[in-house]
Protein backbone atom coordinates (compact mmCIF):
# COMPACT_ATOMS: atom_id res chain seq x y z
CA UNK A 1 0.00 0.00 0.00
CA UNK A 2 1.18 3.31 -0.67
CA UNK A 3 0.28 7.34 -1.29
CA UNK A 4 -2.42 8.74 0.73
CA UNK A 5 -4.28 5.51 1.68
CA UNK A 6 -1.39 4.37 3.45
CA UNK A 7 -0.66 7.61 4.92
CA UNK A 8 -4.15 7.74 6.22
CA UNK A 9 -3.93 3.53 7.76
CA UNK A 10 -0.78 5.14 9.71
CA UNK A 11 -2.16 7.90 11.16
CA UNK A 12 -5.04 6.57 12.37
CA UNK A 13 -3.72 2.86 13.32
CA UNK A 14 -2.70 3.49 16.99
CA UNK A 15 -5.51 5.92 17.43
CA UNK A 16 -7.88 2.54 16.82
CA UNK A 17 -5.89 0.26 18.57
CA UNK A 18 -6.03 2.64 21.78
CA UNK A 19 -9.44 3.90 21.50
CA UNK A 20 -11.63 0.88 20.98
CA UNK A 21 -10.10 -1.00 23.71
CA UNK A 22 -12.00 1.69 26.03
CA UNK A 23 -15.15 1.70 24.23
CA UNK A 24 -16.25 5.64 22.20
CA UNK A 25 -17.47 7.24 25.18
CA UNK A 26 -15.85 5.87 28.80
CA UNK A 27 -17.50 7.57 31.64
CA UNK A 28 -13.94 9.22 33.18
CA UNK A 29 -10.85 9.74 31.38
CA UNK A 30 -8.84 6.31 30.86
CA UNK A 31 -5.73 6.19 32.17
CA UNK A 32 -2.28 7.48 30.59
CA UNK A 33 -2.31 8.73 26.75
CA UNK A 34 -6.35 7.77 26.40
CA UNK A 35 -7.04 12.26 26.51
CA UNK A 36 -4.02 13.10 24.72
CA UNK A 37 -5.85 10.54 21.84
CA UNK A 38 -9.05 11.60 22.43
CA UNK A 39 -8.66 14.84 22.15
CA UNK A 40 -6.34 14.59 19.06
CA UNK A 41 -9.01 12.85 16.92
CA UNK A 42 -11.51 15.54 18.27
CA UNK A 43 -9.61 18.16 16.67
CA UNK A 44 -8.60 16.56 13.74
CA UNK A 45 -11.99 15.39 12.75
CA UNK A 46 -12.73 19.21 12.93
CA UNK A 47 -10.15 20.51 10.90
CA UNK A 48 -11.41 17.85 8.21
CA UNK A 49 -14.35 20.11 7.94
CA UNK A 50 -15.11 21.14 4.28
CA UNK A 51 -12.15 18.55 2.86
CA UNK A 52 -13.69 16.83 0.40
CA UNK A 53 -10.57 14.92 -0.83
CA UNK A 54 -9.86 11.08 -0.65
CA UNK A 55 -7.46 10.89 2.11
CA UNK A 56 -9.73 13.04 4.14
CA UNK A 57 -12.62 11.10 3.55
CA UNK A 58 -10.94 8.09 4.49
CA UNK A 59 -9.70 9.75 7.59
CA UNK A 60 -12.92 11.18 8.56
CA UNK A 61 -14.46 7.89 8.55
CA UNK A 62 -11.85 6.22 10.48
CA UNK A 63 -12.42 8.69 13.12
CA UNK A 64 -15.89 8.19 13.11
CA UNK A 65 -15.38 4.45 13.22
CA UNK A 66 -13.60 5.00 16.65
CA UNK A 67 -16.43 7.30 18.18
CA UNK A 68 -14.71 10.82 17.55
CA UNK A 69 -17.18 13.46 17.66
CA UNK A 70 -19.84 11.32 19.54
CA UNK A 71 -21.26 12.92 22.59
CA UNK A 72 -18.78 12.27 25.41
CA UNK A 73 -16.00 10.81 23.42
CA UNK A 74 -13.20 12.72 25.34
CA UNK A 75 -14.65 13.12 29.05
CA UNK A 76 -15.21 15.73 31.08
CA UNK A 77 -12.91 15.12 33.21
CA UNK A 78 -9.87 15.49 30.40
CA UNK A 79 -10.40 19.32 30.66
CA UNK A 80 -10.50 19.09 34.84
CA UNK A 81 -7.29 21.31 36.76
CA UNK A 82 -5.06 19.09 38.78
CA UNK A 83 -6.95 17.95 42.13
CA UNK A 84 -10.05 19.46 41.39
CA UNK A 85 -12.93 18.68 43.40
CA UNK A 86 -15.33 20.35 41.41
CA UNK A 87 -16.20 22.74 44.87
CA UNK A 88 -14.04 25.13 44.16
CA UNK A 89 -12.41 27.10 41.73
CA UNK A 90 -9.67 27.33 39.69
CA UNK A 91 -6.25 25.53 40.70
CA UNK A 92 -2.57 26.58 39.66
CA UNK A 93 -1.86 24.34 36.90
CA UNK A 94 1.75 25.75 35.44
CA UNK A 95 4.75 24.59 37.08
CA UNK A 96 5.89 27.95 37.76
CA UNK A 97 2.05 29.27 39.12
CA UNK A 98 3.29 30.77 42.70
CA UNK A 99 3.83 34.00 41.02
CA UNK A 100 1.48 37.04 42.80
CA UNK A 101 0.50 33.99 45.06
CA UNK A 102 -2.16 33.18 42.49
CA UNK A 103 -1.29 29.14 41.77
CA UNK A 104 -4.07 27.62 43.42
CA UNK A 105 -7.43 28.01 44.76
CA UNK A 106 -8.15 31.88 43.67
CA UNK A 107 -11.20 32.87 42.09
CA UNK A 108 -12.83 30.52 40.33
CA UNK A 109 -12.26 30.04 37.01
CA UNK A 110 -11.06 26.54 37.07
CA UNK A 111 -13.68 24.45 35.11
CA UNK A 112 -16.35 27.14 36.05
CA UNK A 113 -19.75 25.99 34.41
CA UNK A 114 -18.64 23.08 32.31
CA UNK A 115 -21.80 20.69 31.47
CA UNK A 116 -20.10 17.90 32.89
CA UNK A 117 -17.41 18.31 35.60
CA UNK A 118 -19.64 19.46 38.13
CA UNK A 119 -17.50 22.53 38.99
CA UNK A 120 -19.64 25.20 41.29
CA UNK A 121 -18.71 28.14 38.60
CA UNK A 122 -17.52 30.54 41.58
CA UNK A 123 -16.51 33.14 39.46
CA UNK A 124 -16.68 32.22 35.52
CA UNK A 125 -20.07 33.85 34.85
CA UNK A 126 -22.07 30.92 33.20
CA UNK A 127 -22.38 27.39 33.34
CA UNK A 128 -24.10 25.28 30.61
CA UNK A 129 -25.90 27.88 28.81
CA UNK A 130 -24.55 30.94 26.88
CA UNK A 131 -25.41 33.97 28.58
CA UNK A 132 -25.27 35.78 24.57
CA UNK A 133 -27.56 37.92 25.54
CA UNK A 134 -25.62 41.12 25.71
CA UNK A 135 -25.82 44.46 23.87
CA UNK A 136 -23.97 44.26 20.90
CA UNK A 137 -22.55 47.89 20.94
CA UNK A 138 -19.69 49.05 23.27
CA UNK A 139 -18.73 52.54 22.75
CA UNK A 140 -15.66 54.01 21.70
CA UNK A 141 -12.17 54.96 23.01
CA UNK A 142 -9.23 56.18 21.64
CA UNK A 143 -8.94 57.34 18.36
CA UNK A 144 -7.16 55.97 15.20
CA UNK A 145 -8.47 53.91 11.98
CA UNK A 146 -9.69 50.62 13.13
CA UNK A 147 -11.19 47.90 11.41
CA UNK A 148 -13.44 44.77 11.92
CA UNK A 149 -16.03 43.24 10.39
CA UNK A 150 -17.96 41.24 12.53
CA UNK A 151 -20.85 41.00 9.92
CA UNK A 152 -20.27 38.34 7.96
CA UNK A 153 -19.59 34.61 7.62
CA UNK A 154 -16.90 32.27 7.56
CA UNK A 155 -14.07 30.56 6.36
CA UNK A 156 -11.67 33.03 5.29
CA UNK A 157 -8.71 30.45 6.38
CA UNK A 158 -5.84 32.34 7.68
CA UNK A 159 -3.68 30.22 4.65
CA UNK A 160 -0.21 30.56 3.88
CA UNK A 161 1.05 34.05 2.53
CA UNK A 162 4.52 33.73 1.67
CA UNK A 163 7.56 32.00 2.37
CA UNK A 164 9.64 33.77 4.84
CA UNK A 165 11.84 36.68 3.27
CA UNK A 166 12.36 38.99 6.64
CA UNK A 167 13.82 39.57 9.34
CA UNK A 168 15.98 37.34 11.17
CA UNK A 169 15.42 36.88 15.22
CA UNK A 170 17.93 38.27 17.02
CA UNK A 171 19.38 36.84 20.28
CA UNK A 172 17.39 36.86 23.20
CA UNK A 173 17.86 35.79 26.82
CA UNK A 174 15.83 33.08 27.60
CA UNK A 175 13.15 33.33 30.95
CA UNK A 176 12.51 36.89 31.50
CA UNK A 177 12.86 38.78 34.24
CA UNK A 178 10.21 40.59 36.30
CA UNK A 179 6.48 39.20 36.82
CA UNK A 180 6.01 39.58 33.34
CA UNK A 181 8.84 38.19 31.83
CA UNK A 182 9.75 38.84 28.23
CA UNK A 183 6.87 40.96 27.63
CA UNK A 184 6.50 44.01 29.61
CA UNK A 185 3.21 45.58 28.08
CA UNK A 186 0.67 43.65 28.65
CA UNK A 187 -3.15 43.90 28.52
CA UNK A 188 -3.86 42.58 32.37
CA UNK A 189 -1.26 44.93 33.55
CA UNK A 190 -3.14 47.96 31.70
CA UNK A 191 -6.53 46.92 32.17
CA UNK A 192 -6.13 46.24 35.80
CA UNK A 193 -7.43 42.59 35.45
CA UNK A 194 -5.34 41.54 38.72
CA UNK A 195 -4.06 38.75 39.71
CA UNK A 196 -4.63 35.28 37.33
CA UNK A 197 -6.54 32.22 38.74
CA UNK A 198 -4.20 30.18 37.16
CA UNK A 199 -1.15 30.89 35.26
CA UNK A 200 1.92 28.84 33.76
CA UNK A 201 5.67 29.96 33.73
CA UNK A 202 7.35 27.18 32.65
CA UNK A 203 9.59 26.25 34.87
CA UNK A 204 11.20 23.55 34.94
CA UNK A 205 12.35 20.92 32.40
CA UNK A 206 8.92 18.90 31.14
CA UNK A 207 5.23 20.20 30.93
CA UNK A 208 2.93 20.82 34.02
CA UNK A 209 0.25 18.35 34.57
CA UNK A 210 -2.37 21.13 33.94
CA UNK A 211 -1.96 20.22 30.00
CA UNK A 212 -2.51 17.42 27.36
CA UNK A 213 -0.23 17.21 24.69
CA UNK A 214 -1.75 16.32 21.48
CA UNK A 215 -0.87 12.69 20.30
CA UNK A 216 -1.56 11.32 16.84
CA UNK A 217 -2.76 12.72 13.30
CA UNK A 218 -1.53 16.57 12.42
CA UNK A 219 -4.07 19.15 11.26
CA UNK A 220 -6.68 18.31 8.98
CA UNK A 221 -4.66 14.44 8.81
CA UNK A 222 -1.37 16.67 7.69
CA UNK A 223 1.97 14.92 9.37
CA UNK A 224 1.49 14.26 13.21
CA UNK A 225 1.07 15.77 16.39
CA UNK A 226 3.56 14.13 19.21
CA UNK A 227 4.21 15.86 22.20
CA UNK A 228 8.06 15.18 21.21
CA UNK A 229 7.72 18.45 19.49
CA UNK A 230 7.31 19.90 22.69
CA UNK A 231 10.14 21.06 26.00
CA UNK A 232 10.49 23.04 28.46
CA UNK A 233 13.95 24.57 29.32
CA UNK A 234 15.25 28.22 30.82
CA UNK A 235 11.46 29.46 31.87
CA UNK A 236 10.09 28.66 28.39
CA UNK A 237 8.29 26.57 26.58
CA UNK A 238 9.36 25.96 22.99
CA UNK A 239 7.15 24.09 20.15
CA UNK A 240 9.18 22.73 17.29
CA UNK A 241 7.65 21.93 13.57
CA UNK A 242 10.01 20.04 11.56
CA UNK A 243 10.18 19.74 7.56
CA UNK A 244 8.42 16.36 7.45
CA UNK A 245 5.47 17.66 9.26
CA UNK A 246 5.76 17.02 12.69
CA UNK A 247 4.29 19.55 15.12
CA UNK A 248 2.56 19.78 18.67
CA UNK A 249 -0.11 21.00 20.46
CA UNK A 250 -1.55 20.95 24.07
CA UNK A 251 -4.48 21.94 25.61
CA UNK A 252 -4.81 23.50 29.58
CA UNK A 253 -7.30 22.72 31.86
CA UNK A 254 -9.57 24.91 33.55
CA UNK A 255 -12.44 25.38 31.63
CA UNK A 256 -14.74 28.58 31.91
CA UNK A 257 -17.60 30.51 30.32
CA UNK A 258 -16.39 34.02 29.47
CA UNK A 259 -13.17 35.42 30.95
CA UNK A 260 -9.70 36.51 29.85
CA UNK A 261 -6.73 35.05 28.92
CA UNK A 262 -3.05 36.22 27.84
CA UNK A 263 -0.10 34.76 26.59
CA UNK A 264 3.79 36.12 25.92
CA UNK A 265 4.36 34.29 22.68
CA UNK A 266 7.51 34.90 20.27
CA UNK A 267 7.29 33.18 16.36
CA UNK A 268 10.97 32.87 15.01
CA UNK A 269 11.44 33.98 11.84
CA UNK A 270 12.45 32.80 9.23
CA UNK A 271 9.84 30.06 9.30
CA UNK A 272 7.77 27.58 7.20
CA UNK A 273 4.29 29.23 5.91
CA UNK A 274 2.68 25.96 6.07
CA UNK A 275 3.65 25.92 10.27
CA UNK A 276 0.84 28.07 12.10
CA UNK A 277 1.65 29.62 15.65
CA UNK A 278 -1.74 29.76 17.58
CA UNK A 279 -3.10 30.63 20.57
CA UNK A 280 -7.12 29.72 20.81
CA UNK A 281 -9.95 28.85 23.19
CA UNK A 282 -11.74 25.52 21.87
CA UNK A 283 -15.07 24.22 23.34
CA UNK A 284 -14.42 21.74 26.32
CA UNK A 285 -17.84 20.17 25.17
CA UNK A 286 -16.21 18.95 22.12
CA UNK A 287 -18.97 20.51 20.31
CA UNK A 288 -17.40 22.15 17.25
CA UNK A 289 -18.31 24.20 15.13
CA UNK A 290 -21.37 24.71 17.04
CA UNK A 291 -19.62 25.48 20.55
CA UNK A 292 -16.81 28.33 18.43
CA UNK A 293 -13.60 28.58 18.34
CA UNK A 294 -12.22 31.73 19.34
CA UNK A 295 -8.53 31.81 17.51
CA UNK A 296 -7.02 35.03 18.86
CA UNK A 297 -3.19 34.65 17.61
CA UNK A 298 -2.32 32.79 14.28
CA UNK A 299 0.81 33.74 12.53
CA UNK A 300 1.18 32.01 9.11
CA UNK A 301 3.31 34.63 7.22
CA UNK A 302 7.14 33.01 6.87
CA UNK A 303 8.40 36.49 7.56
CA UNK A 304 5.97 36.77 10.26
CA UNK A 305 4.66 40.23 10.43
CA UNK A 306 1.53 39.20 10.21
CA UNK A 307 -0.92 38.08 12.68
CA UNK A 308 -4.55 36.96 12.02
CA UNK A 309 -7.21 36.26 13.86
CA UNK A 310 -10.99 34.43 13.68
CA UNK A 311 -13.98 33.79 15.71
CA UNK A 312 -16.15 30.40 14.62
CA UNK A 313 -19.51 30.64 14.89
CA UNK A 314 -22.46 28.48 14.19
CA UNK A 315 -23.46 25.28 12.84
CA UNK A 316 -22.18 26.24 9.51
CA UNK A 317 -18.69 27.47 10.77
CA UNK A 318 -19.18 31.04 10.37
CA UNK A 319 -16.11 33.19 10.66
CA UNK A 320 -15.32 36.86 11.50
CA UNK A 321 -11.72 37.81 10.72
CA UNK A 322 -9.26 40.69 11.26
CA UNK A 323 -5.50 40.79 11.00
CA UNK A 324 -2.54 43.11 12.58
CA UNK A 325 0.84 43.71 11.25
CA UNK A 326 3.23 43.19 13.94
CA UNK A 327 7.12 41.92 14.32
CA UNK A 328 5.57 38.45 15.82
CA UNK A 329 9.32 37.48 15.69
CA UNK A 330 9.84 39.08 19.19
CA UNK A 331 8.10 38.77 22.07
CA UNK A 332 4.50 40.02 22.55
CA UNK A 333 1.63 39.55 25.00
CA UNK A 334 -1.64 38.44 23.20
CA UNK A 335 -4.98 38.66 24.66
CA UNK A 336 -8.51 37.75 24.44
CA UNK A 337 -11.29 39.10 26.77
CA UNK A 338 -14.96 37.09 26.23
CA UNK A 339 -17.83 38.96 28.03
CA UNK A 340 -21.72 37.96 27.56
CA UNK A 341 -21.70 41.26 25.00
CA UNK A 342 -18.54 41.22 22.96
CA UNK A 343 -15.14 39.55 22.40
CA UNK A 344 -11.30 41.65 22.12
CA UNK A 345 -8.31 40.45 20.80
CA UNK A 346 -5.34 42.41 21.96
CA UNK A 347 -1.43 42.67 21.54
CA UNK A 348 0.78 44.04 24.13
CA UNK A 349 -2.71 45.51 26.10
CA UNK A 350 -3.72 46.99 22.28
CA UNK A 351 -7.56 46.11 21.12
CA UNK A 352 -7.51 45.29 17.44
CA UNK A 353 -10.46 43.27 16.89
CA UNK A 354 -13.58 43.02 18.50
CA UNK A 355 -16.89 41.14 17.61
CA UNK A 356 -20.01 42.25 19.55
CA UNK A 357 -22.95 40.08 18.20
CA UNK A 358 -24.13 38.04 20.62
CA UNK A 359 -25.07 35.61 18.29
CA UNK A 360 -21.42 34.98 17.46
CA UNK A 361 -20.74 34.35 20.90
CA UNK A 362 -19.54 30.60 21.65
CA UNK A 363 -22.89 28.97 23.80
CA UNK A 364 -20.55 27.32 26.65
CA UNK A 365 -17.44 27.07 28.46
CA UNK A 366 -14.11 26.68 27.02
CA UNK A 367 -10.04 26.42 27.31
CA UNK A 368 -6.89 27.63 25.98
CA UNK A 369 -4.46 25.71 23.77
CA UNK A 370 -0.92 26.42 22.21
CA UNK A 371 -0.53 24.69 19.02
CA UNK A 372 2.00 24.54 16.46
CA UNK A 373 -0.07 23.35 13.50
CA UNK A 374 1.36 21.88 10.08
CA UNK A 375 -1.47 22.65 6.96
CA UNK A 376 -0.08 20.57 4.76
CA UNK A 377 2.93 21.76 1.40
CA UNK A 378 6.27 22.77 1.61
CA UNK A 379 7.87 22.82 5.63
CA UNK A 380 11.22 23.71 4.64
CA UNK A 381 13.36 25.36 7.18
CA UNK A 382 10.65 24.09 9.61
CA UNK A 383 9.04 26.58 12.07
CA UNK A 384 9.13 27.05 16.43
CA UNK A 385 7.18 29.08 18.73
CA UNK A 386 8.17 30.30 22.20
CA UNK A 387 6.10 30.79 25.38
CA UNK A 388 7.20 32.52 27.94
CA UNK A 389 4.43 32.43 30.29
CA UNK A 390 0.52 31.86 29.63
CA UNK A 391 -2.25 33.32 32.34
CA UNK A 392 -6.07 33.26 32.60
CA UNK A 393 -9.16 35.39 34.43
CA UNK A 394 -12.65 34.87 35.26
CA UNK A 395 -14.58 37.50 34.08
CA UNK A 396 -15.11 40.06 36.95
CA UNK A 397 -15.41 43.58 36.64
CA UNK A 398 -16.63 45.75 33.02
CA UNK A 399 -15.61 44.40 30.06
CA UNK A 400 -13.30 46.64 27.76
CA UNK A 401 -15.00 49.49 26.46
CA UNK A 402 -14.11 49.53 22.69
CA UNK A 403 -15.58 48.85 19.35
CA UNK A 404 -13.56 47.93 16.43
CA UNK A 405 -15.89 48.18 13.68
CA UNK A 406 -15.35 47.74 9.83
CA UNK A 407 -14.50 51.38 8.58
CA UNK A 408 -15.45 53.03 12.48
CA UNK A 409 -13.61 54.42 15.15
CA UNK A 410 -11.92 53.09 17.73
CA UNK A 411 -8.30 53.03 19.30
CA UNK A 412 -5.20 53.90 18.54
CA UNK A 413 -2.50 51.24 18.77
CA UNK A 414 1.03 52.42 20.05
CA UNK A 415 3.22 50.81 22.73
CA UNK A 416 4.92 48.15 22.26
CA UNK A 417 3.49 46.53 19.54
CA UNK A 418 5.64 46.80 17.21
CA UNK A 419 5.08 48.31 13.34
CA UNK A 420 2.20 47.37 11.04
CA UNK A 421 -1.37 47.48 10.25
CA UNK A 422 -4.75 46.04 11.20
CA UNK A 423 -7.78 44.93 9.12
CA UNK A 424 -10.85 42.84 10.16
CA UNK A 425 -13.51 41.88 7.54
CA UNK A 426 -15.69 38.62 6.62
CA UNK A 427 -16.07 35.58 4.35
CA UNK A 428 -18.13 32.81 3.38
CA UNK A 429 -17.54 29.43 1.84
CA UNK A 430 -15.11 26.89 1.81
CA UNK A 431 -12.16 27.29 4.30
CA UNK A 432 -9.96 25.40 1.88
CA UNK A 433 -10.66 27.59 -0.99
CA UNK A 434 -10.20 30.35 1.11
CA UNK A 435 -7.27 28.94 2.44
CA UNK A 436 -5.72 28.35 -1.12
CA UNK A 437 -6.62 31.70 -2.33
CA UNK A 438 -4.39 33.39 0.27
CA UNK A 439 -1.45 30.70 -1.00
CA UNK A 440 -1.91 31.93 -4.17
CA UNK A 441 -1.25 35.85 -3.04
CA UNK A 442 -5.21 36.75 -3.29
CA UNK A 443 -6.63 38.58 0.34
CA UNK A 444 -2.97 38.91 1.70
CA UNK A 445 -4.08 41.71 3.47
CA UNK A 446 -8.11 41.38 4.12
CA UNK A 447 -10.13 38.83 3.64
CA UNK A 448 -13.27 39.10 1.29
CA UNK A 449 -13.22 40.35 -1.94
CA UNK A 450 -13.39 43.98 -2.75
CA UNK A 451 -10.07 44.16 -0.96
CA UNK A 452 -11.18 47.84 0.12
CA UNK A 453 -8.99 49.45 2.69
CA UNK A 454 -8.95 52.72 4.27
CA UNK A 455 -6.16 54.78 5.57
CA UNK A 456 -2.88 54.36 6.66
CA UNK A 457 -3.45 56.74 10.33
CA UNK A 458 -3.52 55.77 13.32
CA UNK A 459 -1.61 54.40 15.11
CA UNK A 460 1.34 56.03 18.01
CA UNK A 461 5.24 55.05 18.34
CA UNK A 462 6.50 52.14 20.41
CA UNK A 463 9.62 51.02 21.31
CA UNK A 464 9.67 48.90 18.15
CA UNK A 465 8.73 51.01 15.71
CA UNK A 466 4.95 52.69 14.60
CA UNK A 467 2.40 51.06 13.42
CA UNK A 468 -0.88 51.78 11.33
CA UNK A 469 -3.76 50.15 10.61
CA UNK A 470 -6.65 49.84 7.92
CA UNK A 471 -9.85 48.91 7.43
CA UNK A 472 -12.25 46.90 5.67
CA UNK A 473 -15.73 45.59 5.59
CA UNK A 474 -15.21 42.72 2.85
CA UNK A 475 -18.03 40.13 2.38
CA UNK A 476 -18.39 37.66 0.65
CA UNK A 477 -21.87 35.61 0.48
CA UNK A 478 -20.45 32.50 -1.51
CA UNK A 479 -22.32 29.80 -0.55
CA UNK A 480 -20.20 26.82 0.73
CA UNK A 481 -20.68 24.04 3.58
CA UNK A 482 -17.02 23.54 4.69
CA UNK A 483 -15.08 25.65 7.07
CA UNK A 484 -11.37 26.00 8.57
CA UNK A 485 -10.87 24.81 12.15
CA UNK A 486 -7.87 26.66 13.09
CA UNK A 487 -7.20 24.40 15.34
Amino acid sequence: MSGPSALVVAAVSALTASLVAVGPAPAAPPPGVECSWRITASHVLAELDGDTSERAEDLRQALLDVGAGEPGFVPAGCYDSPGDTGETGGSGSGSGSGSDDTGSGGTGSGDTGSDDTGSDDTGSGGSGDSGNTGDSGSGNSGSGDTVSGTTGSGNTGSGNTGDSAGSTDPAAPAGGSGPDGQCTTTAASRYGWGAPAQEDQFEGTAVSDGWTMYDGPGHGGNGRRTPDAISVADGQLTITGSENGDAGGMAWTGSQQFGRWEGCVRSPAPAASSLHTLLLLWPSAENWPVGGEVDFMEISDGARQKVEGFLHYGEDNSQTHGSVEVDASQWHAFAVEWTPEQITYLVDGEPWFTDSDPSHNPPGPMHLTIQLDYFGGDASGGAEMNVDWVRQWPMEGAGLDVDIDAGGVGVELGVGTGGGTSSTGSDRGSGEDARRGAEDGAGDEDSGDDGSRDGDSGGGDSGDGSRSRSSGNDSDDESGGGGRAGS
